[in-house]
């Protein structure tokens, strides 16, 4: 059984002329996501990523042209962490919208960190 957790932010919309790109597992989401821009739009193809470090998230966006990380499929963009930590930190950040990803921590997360998600000081999150 499966468990993890399912993240929804919302800020806002697209935006015309916003940089796209598609990440699919085994790419190096440390690169592809380290330069993170008001309108930017990151879309994980479905899949499992596995890290063997977290992520750090940082960017700014705005209320009109939110920084967007989002799953192709509900659900079906699964970011993995083999070891303790967080899977992923958004830190020093503004107006970032996170849509239908699951964020899975070590299998034993007492031994090895923390796991899921972690935000701090960012400002411009609304969460449903």
């Amino acid at each position: 059984m499966r468990s993890g957790v399912i993240i929804c932010i919302l800020a806002g919309s697209d935006v015309a002329g916003a940089a796209t790109v598609s990440v699919k597992p085994g790419d190096n989401l440390a690169t592809l996501t380290s330069d993170l821009r008001a309108g930017d739009v990151v879309i994980f193809t479905d899949g499992t990523y596995v890290l063997d470090e977290g992520l750090r998230w940082g960017g700014t966006g705005t209320t009109d042209q939110p920084i967007t990380l989002r799953a192709d499929n509900p659900g079906e963009g699964i970011l993995l962490l083999v070891d303790g930590g967080y899977v992923a930190e958004i830190s020093q950040g503004t107006w970032f919208l996170l849509q239908d990803l699951i964020f899975e921590g070590a299998a034993d997360w007492m031994d090895h960190g923390y796991g899921g998600l972690h935000i701090r000081a960012n400002d411009g999150f609304v969460s449903s």
